[in-house]
């Protein structure tokens, strides 16, 4: 999932974040290419879990590039 896409459209006022059969989904509008009119939104489900394991991951990542780097410098400084 592209985050920064769905900010961008949120703040457009084009995406929103919908309850969904008990779960959640983005919504973004969509329209007819030829006459602007609004069509049938884009639904795709999200799952919160799936998010925060995902931001975990992220963050452990950083974590790792954080100590390489501080390797680096160690050796920079030497």
């Amino acid at each position: 999932m592209d985050y920064k896409n769905y900010l961008e459209k949120k703040e457009k006022g084009n995406a929103e974040i919908i309850t969904a059969g008990g779960g959640f989904a983005i919504a973004v509008k969509k329209f007819d290419q030829d006459s602007g009119d609004p069509i049938a939104p884009e639904i795709t489900s999200i799952d919160l879990e799936t998010l925060q394991k995902e931001k975990k991951d992220l963050q452990d990542k950083i974590a790792d590039i954080d100590s390489v780097i501080a390797d680096i410098n160690t050796l920079k400084t030497s």
